[in-house]
């Protein structure tokens, strides 16, 4: 086996890692009244605290540290989304648990028949009430 191999492009081989963005609460921030005056409270402390350099980067870089440092002091992070994967709701278990039943005595089968068949459709129909 041959092949060429371009050692030019080095770069496209290492994937680049990607930073995680950090989310503040900020439905709480516009919701509660008096989280939006502790947050304006502690950010005014903060910018008052900073000191005026000659680079504008730096003092821009500072701005932007005390506002997320203040935000998460005041406001907090927003709570991971995570998805649920269990119910209480007794007709979608009742529904589940069926299916489950089904689906066991499809597999019982080991030739494909025309019961199999008829379970599967069983099975599909109620797979269909969860959409």
């Amino acid at each position: 086996v041959v092949c060429k191999v371009d050692t030019s492009k080095r770069f496209l081989t290492y994937v680049n890692s990607t930073s995680k963005k950090t989310n503040y609460n900020c439905h709480r921030l516009a919701s509660c009244k008096d989280t939006q005056k502790l947050y304006s409270a502690e950010l005014a402390t903060s910018l008052a605290n900073t000191s005026v350099d000659d680079d504008p980067n730096t003092v821009m870089a500072n701005v932007f540290a005390n506002i997320h440092k203040s935000a998460e002091k005041t406001v907090g992070l927003r709570p991971v989304n995570r998805r649920c994967h269990y119910t209480n709701d007794p007709v979608v278990v009742e529904l589940a648990e069926e299916k489950q039943k089904l689906r066991v005595d499809m597999e019982s089968h080991n030739r494909i028949s025309d019961a199999n068949k008829d379970l599967r459709k069983m099975i599909n129909k109620i797979g269909n009430v969860f959409l």
